[in-house]
């Protein structure tokens, strides 16, 4: 889900107290019924540790104990597995004193007063050797929490870099593929995605969902490191470096959420404040700013290494002054990138790999069966290309009134394909050259709106121009506002 957890506590030692100096703290109370057997806690605690809660209840030998991945109020659905996944989950352990129990099923519901915790619960838990036990009726009110403090290290924020490269690349294979599935470039790739190829998308769409999280998980990865590297990384110019990083990553996350759902809320930080939708205007002027932050502290190559360079996040900006009609700065930015010599255009133009000259910065393919089967320009993915600032600096020249450059750069496109050269450019020519070169590339809508195609492409009516916000993200955050029409 998007909700930021409360990473920004790990900065917080203390306890909370259930009442002010002048008041009697409510008391504690829990209770539950183990397979028909009642189950009254003596000793009931919560614990919030960084970016989940910890709650336990214990009676002697007996003890269950929850284990969330965020720290906020709601419905936590019980599950086996990990906690790396979207909405709000939660594992359970019940012991015995001779055999351990694990949660199959159920939910924890949590609800806090102030300072003070309550909630009910209900699970299925099993063991592999005593076979399964209901767990029912389970409630504990006014438990007062604990706040464990966490020193954030720069090896934790090199970690969290990392974990945001690996992010970004799975958030890229998954909107390449929306992106194509939705402007009907590929069939759909299964009954799950039937709704986004055919434009009747609701707001508890599976993949509409999945598209808005996994944007926002990497939002939340590049704040830790925004946050945290001031404090944790000493080298001022290094730091500069690191989170130039983290900063490319949350722009192009904004820029795509921004391009899918047109104003989104802008999370600053890792309060876990519910924000309100910013405009689509105001998202565009963000993700702009960070860029040409980012641009000025990123080094030009990073010899051996594959990291986000100064020049992919120039060719962001080429593309985002594009939607802004800032056609100058398009222009001056793919000048830049031009005459920097650093890429060329490739014969080899629809198959690629780490080595490939056009690409500024990509990841090679994951073991994504959906992505793997729809992605077939080679074993590397890029993320931004040389070709696409060639197609900048003409659509930028046209713009502007330059035609005869928009026509050279059009034409040096063509005669790489082996196709017949034009004496005259417009921006329908600049349009369709754009369809025909970046295909699986997750820009074919971006183009279909920017060049005002979309709804002549595929005849769907005005509202579906955007995606529903989730329904789920709405039921956590009474800030948010459904777009019009779904």
């Amino acid at each position: 889900m998007m909700r930021i957890r409360l990473l920004a506590l790990a900065l917080v030692a203390g306890f909370f107290t259930a009442c002010d100096n002048n008041e009697e703290p409510l008391p504690e109370q829990s209770e539950a019924t183990i397979d028909g057997e009642t189950f009254n806690p003596t000793d009931n605690s919560v614990t919030i540790n960084g970016d989940y809660l910890l709650l336990t209840f214990e009676e002697g030998s007996r003890s269950i104990e929850f284990t969330t991945n965020d720290t906020i109020p709601g419905t936590y659905t019980i599950q086996s597995e990990p906690l790396k996944s979207s909405g709000l989950k939660a594992t359970l352990t019940y012991a015995d004193g001779s055999a351990e129990y694990f949660g199959t099923e159920g939910s924890v519901t949590i609800e806090r007063d102030g300072e003070l915790f309550s909630g009910t619960y209900d699970a299925t838990v099993r063991s592999d050797d005593q076979g399964v036990l209901e767990i029912s009726s389970g409630s504990f009110e006014n438990i007062g929490a604990t706040v464990v403090p966490v020193v954030v290290t720069e090896e934790d924020v090199l970690e969290a870099l990392e974990e945001g490269y690996t992010l970004l690349a799975r958030f890229m294979e998954m909107e390449y593929l929306f992106d194509a599935v939705y402007s009907n470039d590929t069939d759909s790739p299964g009954s799950a995605w039937s709704a986004v190829y055919s434009h009747t998308q609701t707001d508890t769409d599976e993949k509409v969902t999945s598209l808005w999280n996994a944007a926002y998980d990497l939002v939340e990865r590049a704040i830790f490191v925004i946050i945290n590297a001031r404090n944790a990384i000493s080298d001022a110019e290094y730091e500069g470096v690191v989170t130039a990083q983290a900063r490319t990553m949350m722009a192009y996350s904004y820029l795509k959420l921004m391009k899918w759902f047109g104003g989104v809320p802008l999370v600053m930080d890792l309060s876990g404040l519910q924000e309100p939708r910013a405009s689509a205007e105001e998202v565009l002027l963000f993700t702009t700013a960070e860029l040409e932050h980012a641009a000025d502290f990123l080094p030009q190559q990073w010899p051996g290494e594959n990291r986000i360079n100064k020049t992919f996040a120039q060719g962001l900006l080429s593309r985002i002054y594009l939607w802004g009609g800032r056609y100058v700065e398009s222009l001056v930015t793919s000048e830049t990138i031009i005459n920097s010599g650093n890429y060329l255009l490739s014969l080899n133009f629809d198959q690629f790999s780490e080595a490939h000259e056009e690409i500024y910065w990509g990841f090679p393919k994951g073991d994504d069966s959906e992505f793997n089967a729809f992605y077939q320009k080679g074993s590397f993915v890029p993320g931004a290309r040389y070709t696409e600032t060639i197609l900048a600096f003409a659509e930028a020249n046209y713009a502007m009134g330059n035609s005869s450059q928009a026509l050279d750069n059009i034409n040096i496109l063509k005669e790489r394909r082996g196709e017949s050269m034009l004496t005259e450019v417009n921006m329908e020519t600049i349009y369709q050259q754009y369809r025909t070169e970046l295909g699986s590339e997750g820009e074919t809508y971006s183009v279909l709106l920017r060049f005002d195609k979309w709804e002549e492409v595929l005849m769907i009516p005005e509202y579906r121009r955007v995606l529903p916000i989730p329904r789920s993200e709405l039921e956590v955050n009474p800030n948010l506002t459904q777009n019009p029409g779904y």
